[in-house]
């Protein structure tokens, strides 16, 4: 008999067993609860007596491993879910996983603990898992991607209540059998492709920004960096900082000459967004269109930090909009009195005393809100029909490169470690990409055709 073992199955209730027909009749093994070593020990000898031939089955056969009814109130957690979630969280602060990971795992979890704090971790059902699911549309207002990633945290978290003995197997398992959220379910449907955003666009809506802020765009696009990239470039004289990196004290800025004399400059993230994966520090291009745009954020830093500080300052930001009358007064009639220009100026001194060098850069949605102030302004003036936001600046350069250089091209000014992300996030295939292709195949046909060409 050819071996060909059975496969493990589960019932409904969380039970594994193995089945066979023989001679018309059909044996059903209990090899006790599914996901619990004893389960997993007695498949592993079941199929080594199955190879050997000496499995016996019409022997009568007792199921192994514990025989807890999963809907009995015997099954109980140890300790409350928001107990375990704390715990959790602790173990996940010291897991070498970029921060913004662990904000997602909080995030997610912080949601189950507000609706069954006080129940155990069995608790967790199916059910519980679809209400949940519910919560985080009705409630929260998130969309396909960000509850599809709540759902995988909340089955990580479960995974370790497992390891920790903190709750039943089964609990664990009948979520894992769960299908994840459709397209179409709760309303909601999957993301669509991130729409790119040229130059003609980003054109539409500088006249609308203040100069640093434009200046920030412009350099995203014709680097293209991620938003958070962007806001975190320093002066000329910058180095890395974290004293535990193998790059401490290793600068930012660095320059690159060609055979023929020129002269690029590059600019090293020795943090960024995918650090744990590849463990190797992001280096970016600098374009001379670009570092047109950022000498005077550079000349800036000279002066005031010796070229250590951020390039791109909500204070200068915010001085620039001031100079330029797009802040306070527009609407005033009269002239202002000379103990008010005294107030207003004791009062700009008191804040430029607060600000913090160190804290005067752009936080996490600031960049995002002054561009999409612009977008609505170009929208207003009838320049633009639609709003952007910062990534999809990201997305136009990615696309052009893939249509004019290649996707490979694309993929490593991009910084991406496989060109399928590239492919499949930032630069689909598009008609001036196989137009070039197609032309490139053209230059070589006669030559083809004249080796192919059947001999008479």
């Amino acid at each position: 008999m050819a071996y060909r073992p059975p496969q493990l199955q589960v019932d409904r209730s969380g039970r594994a067993f193995v089945s066979k027909m023989i001679s018309g009749e059909r044996y059903r093994i209990p090899m006790g609860v599914a996901g619990t070593p004893q389960c997993s020990a007695a498949y592993r000898k079941f199929l080594r007596e199955y190879k050997q031939g000496t499995f016996d089955w019409t022997q009568e056969h007792h199921e192994s491993g514990p025989s807890l009814p999963l809907d009995s109130d015997q099954v109980q957690s140890v300790g409350t879910l928001a107990e375990a979630v704390e715990m959790f969280l602790d173990e996940i602060t010291l897991r070498d996983i970029h921060k913004s990971e662990k904000c997602r795992y909080r995030d997610s979890l912080v949601e189950l603990v507000k609706l069954w704090k006080a129940k155990p971790v069995d608790h967790l059902r199916p059910k519980q898992i679809k209400a949940y699911r519910r919560h985080l549309v009705m409630h929260k207002g998130w969309g396909y991607s960000m509850v599809s990633q709540a759902e995988t945290k909340v089955r990580a978290f479960l995974a370790w209540c497992v390891e920790e003995e903190l709750c039943d197997p089964r609990t664990h398992w009948m979520v894992v059998q769960m299908k994840k959220i459709q397209k179409g379910e709760l309303g909601l449907s999957k993301p669509k492709r991130t729409r790119p955003v040229g130059m003609v666009e980003l054109d539409a809506v500088t006249p609308f920004l203040s100069d640093t802020i434009r200046d920030m765009a412009l350099t995203q696009f014709l680097c293209g960096m991620r938003p958070g990239e962007v806001k975190r470039m320093r002066g000329r004289n910058s180095t890395c900082s974290d004293p535990d990196s193998e790059w401490y004290g290793e600068k930012h800025w660095s320059e690159h000459t060609d055979a023929d004399g020129q002269v690029t400059f590059l600019y090293t993230f020795f943090e960024h967004k995918n650090m744990k994966k590849t463990e190797t520090p992001l280096v970016k291009a600098i374009p001379n269109a670009a570092m047109e745009l950022l000498w005077r954020h550079l000349d800036r830093e000279d002066e005031t930090t010796e070229g250590r500080g951020w390039l791109f300052r909500p204070s200068v930001t915010r001085a620039e909009r001031v100079a330029s009358g797009m802040w306070g007064g527009q609407g005033r009639t009269t002239k202002p009195t000379p103990s008010e220009l005294k107030r207003v100026k004791a009062a700009k001194m008191k804040v430029r005393a607060r600000i913090c060098p160190e804290a005067d850069h752009y936080k996490r949605d600031s960049y995002h809100q002054a561009l999409k102030r612009g977008c609505d302004a170009a929208i207003k003036a009838g320049m633009l029909e639609r709003p952007f936001t910062p990534v999809q600046l990201r997305h136009g350069i990615a696309t052009h490169l893939a249509q004019h250089a290649g996707l490979e091209s694309a993929q490593a000014f991009l910084g991406h470690a496989d060109s399928k992300v590239t492919r499949r996030f930032y630069a689909e295939v598009t008609g001036p990409e196989l137009a070039r292709v197609a032309v490139e195949v053209n230059r070589h046909a006669k030559e083809w055709i004249g080796v192919t060409a059947p001999r008479h």
